[in-house]
């Protein structure tokens, strides 16, 4: 079989090409980011925690630090710092059981009920406005594309 030799120039314009394209990815990726961050009152960190929190209790009824640190892929001192700066917001309770003190129950409040709430409602409504100009089909195929662009990512993450 016969090998194509690339033109040096070529290569190096492919190579400054690849170059630009993952900079102008990490740009826009840090731009949504900032926007998110300036967006609503529940800084973003607590926010997602608060989500995972309430979708582990809905889907498991009962939601644990082990748990959390699993799906935030943090180390448990993050996950409780976490934990303790939202109990001592009035958002989440922590119980620890009887039979085993090991284990550590998290709850959320009627107040991180609401606020989750009023955040949620905040992004919805940027989504929903976003998807609007957008076109719901260009929205759902952004939608399946980062998904799929994330799971990969992650998957090559833990190959380095």
């Amino acid at each position: 079989m016969e090998k194509t030799v690339k033109n040096p120039e070529e290569e190096q314009r492919a190579r400054s090409r690849e170059i630009r394209q993952s900079e102008d990815l990490l740009l826009a990726l840090r731009e949504v980011i900032n926007n998110v961050n300036q967006f609503g009152d529940m800084p973003p960190a607590e926010l997602t925690t608060m989500i995972l929190l309430r979708r582990m209790i809905e889907e498991k009824g009962y939601a644990g630090p082990t748990e959390l640190k699993k799906s935030l892929k943090l180390s448990t001192p993050a996950v409780s710092r976490m934990l303790h700066t939202l109990e001592n917001k009035g958002y989440l309770t922590r119980n620890t059981s009887k039979e085993d003190h090991r284990f550590v129950m998290v709850g959320i409040t009627p107040k991180g009920e609401e606020c989750l709430s009023k955040e949620i409602t905040l992004f919805r409504d940027l989504f929903m406005k976003t998807a609007r100009r957008m076109g719901t089909q260009k929205m759902l195929v952004f939608l399946d594309c980062i998904n799929d662009f994330t799971g990969i990512l992650r998957e090559e993450i833990r190959k380095t």
